[in-house]
């Protein structure tokens, strides 16, 4: 390379690191600045100068030395097939989607079930149990699965703890009876039923509930500890405590 390459060379590198620094040349009509490929004006295309104005001819001669770019229709600058610097994917430009924001929603309100009503309801089908002469444990979930409310009555099996949450989490997760689940998974294959009741804290049989108000699920009630009409009929008795069918 001799000092006519060393000079553009250097003349290239200069430039490309004032800009970056903000000290941009002096605007001449030829020249476009790259805040506009920034904000959208040559789509496409890749800035590796941000915040600065560049000659599209300096970096023609100077830096590919050889090919020369020219503006096609669309506002991307091109040789052939080829785009101006990189085309590959980028995040966008500081502030240049901010009208973002006003499309899309961020949070989504959910309703679940409160403490007192989950209170309310554990305590109704313990009452319930209590008149069938057996001992439960029941639980009550919100609609993702975290436990609201928990009553374990003295004499309940303990392994039943467990199964009464699941039940209440099968419950809500479905928005079914657990004891629905029997019925409709003997008209699906055999891989769908192994692989569903494989799933952890899947049940499929009765005493779980889902709990719903205004036909929206907001949570599920789980008993266990009596056969499965005990169970659900305990866990009907907390949802009418709290004014709810199901």
């Amino acid at each position: 390379m001799g000092f006519a390459g060393h000079e553009e060379f250097f003349l290239t590198a200069i430039t490309i690191f004032t800009a970056s620094a903000g000290m941009a040349p002096r605007p001449r009509s030829s020249r476009r600045s790259v805040n506009d490929v920034l904000h959208g004006a040559l789509p496409g295309v890749y800035p590796l100068v941000p915040q600065a104005t560049i000659s599209v001819g300096e970096i023609s001669q100077r830096w590919t030395g050889r090919r020369s770019l020219s503006q096609s229709g669309t506002g991307d600058l091109e040789h052939g097939n080829d785009r101006w610097f990189v085309p590959w994917p980028r995040a966008p430009a500081r502030g240049r989607f901010s009208g973002w924001g006003a499309l899309m929603q961020v949070a989504v309100a959910q309703s679940v079930i409160g403490w007192e009503a989950a209170t309310t309801a554990v305590h109704a089908a313990a009452q319930h149990a209590d008149s069938l002469g057996i001992r439960v444990n029941i639980a009550v979930v919100d609609t993702g699965g975290n436990l609201a409310a928990f009553l374990r009555m003295p004499g309940a099996f303990l392994h039943s703890i467990d199964i009464a949450i699941d039940k209440a989490y099968t419950a809500a997760s479905f928005g079914l009876p657990t004891s629905h689940w029997h019925a409709a998974l003997q008209q699906e294959s055999v891989a769908v039923r192994e692989g569903i009741v494989r799933r952890p804290r899947f049940v499929v049989f009765g005493g779980g509930l889902p709990i719903k108000q205004a036909d929206q699920r907001i949570g599920g009630i789980g008993v266990s500890g009596g056969s499965e009409a005990q169970d659900e009929a305990c866990a009907q008795a907390g949802l009418a405590a709290i004014g709810l069918t199901l």
